[in-house]
């Protein structure tokens, strides 16, 4: 199984793994990125944040028409 990570950075895994809270299960990020169901998962998560954010700045950035 190939996952697709390289649009991933460490900094948005390791969000990922916090807005996830896997930390209060007792797994540290480390085994997190081991298990592949579990980094698959922050994977997908980071690049929904990722895109949710770029989504938010379009329709920021645009200046409104009255």
């Amino acid at each position: 199984m190939q996952i697709d990570d390289t649009a991933v950075t460490e900094q948005e895994l390791r969000q990922a793994y916090k807005d996830a809270r896997l930390w209060c299960q007792g797994m540290t990020f480390s085994q997190a990125k081991s298990k592949v169901l579990v980094y698959w998962g922050l994977v997908r998560q980071a690049k929904v944040a990722r895109q949710a954010a770029e989504r938010y700045r379009q329709q920021h950035l645009q200046p409104r028409l009255i």
